[in-house]
């Protein structure tokens, strides 16, 4: 049937209003789209943004921790070379001040004079005061790991879980005995090489 002139008008203007609706829908779930891709994104960065606030909270706290013990691991071989002094030691004057270097001396010192009982008695307790003064500080890591651990993953959470363990364990075996002092050492280096793991693993978390 063929159509009038009017009727071609008509459904050419029906065709056009047809596309233009067909174009404001597609328009419109692509709006929705890249609102929808937006909010996405945004929502990944505020995530890693969290993230790596609290990985760098408790890298922090685990270095400020390990400070602490890494401290009273040098005045408590300071402790013990004094002892080792006053038994009859001779020993630079000043002494060193970091840890390792008292270590070594005191190692050094170990060889031509021995300790009293009294003299490691007093030693141990003074050890042993200090070990109660860091575990407080030693929870205070524990909770911190625990409260970020949805954050930062379960795998990282258990990198520092254990990574603070092992400082923990290193300072527990500071005292004044050879195999005391030769458990520190080896613990020592365990620490620093578990220190890289957990850089990697951290790194890893943003590769």
């Amino acid at each position: 049937m063929e159509l009038t002139f009017a009727q071609q008008i008509w459904l050419a203007v029906v065709d056009k209003l047809a596309l233009g609706a067909a174009l404001v829908g597609v328009g419109f779930v692509a709006n929705k789209y890249l609102e929808s891709h937006k909010v996405r994104q945004a929502f990944a960065a505020e995530v890693a943004r969290q993230r790596l606030a609290a990985i760098t909270d408790v890298w922090r706290a685990l270095g400020e921790y390990e400070m602490e013990a890494y401290r009273a691991a040098g005045e408590g071989f300071l402790a013990i070379l004094k002892e080792l002094g006053a038994a009859g030691a001779k020993l630079p004057d000043p002494l060193p001040r970091d840890a390792q270097q008292i270590l070594a001396l005191v190692s050094t010192a170990k060889a031509t004079t021995v300790l009293t009982d009294e003299a490691v008695a007093r030693v141990n307790d003074w050890i042993a005061i200090k070990a109660a003064e860091m575990h407080p500080k030693s929870d205070r890591v524990v909770d911190l790991i625990a409260s970020q651990r949805f954050l930062v993953g379960n795998d990282l959470a258990a990198t520092f879980q254990n990574y603070h363990e092992s400082i923990h364990r290193t300072f527990r075996k500071l005292g004044p005995s050879p195999a005391e002092m030769a458990s520190y050492r080896e613990s020592y280096q365990e620490l620093k090489q578990q220190r890289s793991d957990i850089e990697a693993t951290s790194k890893s978390v943003f590769g």
